[in-house]
């Protein structure tokens, strides 16, 4: 049997054991062995502080003005006129042939200036409180104003209508149904006041002209 020198049994048992610890690395449980970093990249350290950006200053949330703000004429500070703070009423005027005419007063029943300005709203009703045909139609040659009631001060719009049967109008008896009672809103207000109608059958399918509020008592008939 032949028999290694010395030496060479010294030099061998080292590369054994590098090639043992080789392949104990190679089947751990924690899968490839680490690759070494790429020429020129560098390895940032877990230990490194992480920068956080600085927040600007906070701006208060924007608001939007009520989308039910009236408008507002001249007249300072004084107030609305509201629905709760006016009188209302309504009478006939002197009638002319086919024509009819009436007037809506409102007057200033709180203890503070109020002011108005424009066209009251206008809702004719049967006697069961049910709608009758109603059209009301701005005076487009007339200018609104704006006004100031004092306490106890009036101010009043004249309202046309025509007598007379048209298109769309029944043809025997009334032209429309008759109106027992009228929903009057003050303008810039969304509640009305009722009072009562008897001025007849409005024509021409409920179509009433009204002119802007003026100041001053309405005239009596």
């Amino acid at each position: 049997m032949e028999r290694q020198h010395p030496r060479y049994r010294l030099w061998a048992l080292p590369a054994a054991l590098s090639a043992a610890a080789a392949l104990t690395a190679g089947c751990g449980g924690q899968g490839t062995a680490p690759q070494p970093a790429p020429s020129g990249s560098t390895t940032a350290s877990a230990s490194a502080p992480t920068s956080t950006p600085t927040a600007g200053p906070q701006q208060p949330p924007a608001t939007t003005a009520p989308a039910d703000t009236p408008p507002t004429p001249s007249g300072g500070g004084t107030p609305w006129c509201t629905t709760a703070g006016l009188r209302v009423a309504v009478h006939g005027l002197q009638p002319a042939a086919g024509n009819r005419y009436a007037a809506v007063n409102i007057t200033n029943t709180t203890s503070h200036r109020c002011r108005t300005q424009g066209y009251p709203g206008l809702q004719l009703m049967d006697g069961a409180g049910r709608p009758v045909p109603t059209t009301v139609v701005r005076e487009p040659t007339a200018t609104s104003r704006p006004l100031t009631l004092a306490p106890g001060a009036s101010a009043w719009t004249r309202l046309h209508w025509s007598a007379v049967a048209g298109p769309g109008d029944a043809t025997n008896g009334n032209c429309q149904p008759v109106a027992a009672s009228a929903e009057v809103t003050p303008p810039d207000q969304t509640s009305h006041t009722t009072v009562s109608w008897s001025l007849g059958a409005v024509c021409q399918r409920g179509r009433i002209d009204e002119l802007p509020l003026t100041a001053g008592v309405a005239p009596a008939f």
